[in-house]
């Protein structure tokens, strides 16, 4: 399984956007990781009210790419992959989205079904009746106070508590 980083600004009418996306427990190829880098942030900004329901749009953007997927499942292949992504608004605004992960019956703590785990929201066709590709999404308005922000996996939260990024005073 890999994990693969997305950065990108783009320019908006006056409004600068900073796309920010870690596709990861990407597995069986980077197919379909490539596929998420060249459309979900495009699905997203696409759509016309992006400006005024920025989180809804967010929502129906993964599960359109998610369809999409589902539909080219002979090109992009049988695999699978999750997502953080954030969109950071004149340097003032950030909606973060990730994919959801859902226990269910068949789940034995680890796979699905005896496959994979289920943290994946992306492509895995044959495993959708136990997953979903809507994201949790939060807004948060960001400020001179603001000194970090962590885009990560889940294999960062494995290794590591959330104390260990809390800023540190210096004297």
């Amino acid at each position: 399984m890999e994990d693969y980083v997305f950065a990108e600004f783009r320019q908006d009418n006056d409004n600068e956007l900073g796309l920010f996306a870690i596709f990861f427990d990407c597995h069986l190829s980077h197919v379909l990781p490539d596929y998420l880098k060249e459309n979900l942030f495009n699905n997203i900004l696409n759509e016309s009210n992006f400006w005024t329901e920025l989180e809804n749009v967010i929502r129906k953007a993964y599960n359109v790419t998610d369809t999409n997927i589902s539909e080219q499942v002979i090109d992009l292949g049988k695999g699978g992959s999750t997502a953080v992504t954030a969109i950071l608004i004149n340097c003032q605004k950030l909606i973060a989205a990730t994919s959801k992960c859902w226990r269910f019956p068949g789940w034995d703590g680890a796979r699905v079904d005896s496959h994979l785990v289920v943290a994946r929201a992306f492509g895995d066709k044959s495993l959708k009746k136990h997953l979903t590709s809507e994201p949790d999404v939060a807004a948060e308005m960001i400020d001179n106070g603001t000194e970090i922000i962590i885009l990560a996996s889940d294999g960062l939260w494995k290794v590591s508590h959330a104390y260990f990024f809390l800023p540190v005073s210096l004297p």
